[in-house]
């Protein structure tokens, strides 16, 4: 897919492994990509070829092992919040365990699921704190 200034994009592997994450392209030079990340307050410029997945919309960058922050409704005016874990079941589809069933990705506009954020899993590896036991 040609990356395109407005679509999502999903960097895996990054010699600043603080710039691994998803953002969003807000301008396109040559060979650079300049990415609006969340966490910074300027765009961050990468190579494409650093780019690992660009298939345009943010719910086809997810992937399995992922964590997404949601919610969804659950009463009129009354959200539930929940941090889950995205699986991959036999059939490759992805969902998360949630509400007394599982909801795969695909249907979260059919449920009202909303996702507020999503913390890859080479973020969590990249910048998680192991505990060592005393």
């Amino acid at each position: 897919m040609e990356l395109k200034e407005g679509m999502y994009v999903r960097i895996n592997n990054n010699f600043r492994t603080i710039c691994i994450g998803i953002g969003k392209v807000v301008k396109i030079f040559n060979d650079t990509v300049f990415v609006k990340m969340s966490k910074f307050d300027s765009p961050i410029s990468f190579k494409k070829d650093e780019i690992s997945n660009s298939k345009g919309y943010l719910i086809n960058l997810i992937e399995e092992n992922d964590l997404l922050e949601i919610r969804y409704l659950i009463k009129s005016n009354e959200y539930q919040k929940e941090v889950l874990q995205v699986i991959k079941n036999d059939d490759g589809k992805l969902y998360v365990n949630s509400f007394p069933r599982k909801v795969f990705i695909e249907d979260f506009d059919r449920y009202g699921v909303e996702i507020l954020s999503i913390l890859t899993k080479e973020q969590f590896e990249s910048q998680k704190y192991i505990v060592e036991s005393e």
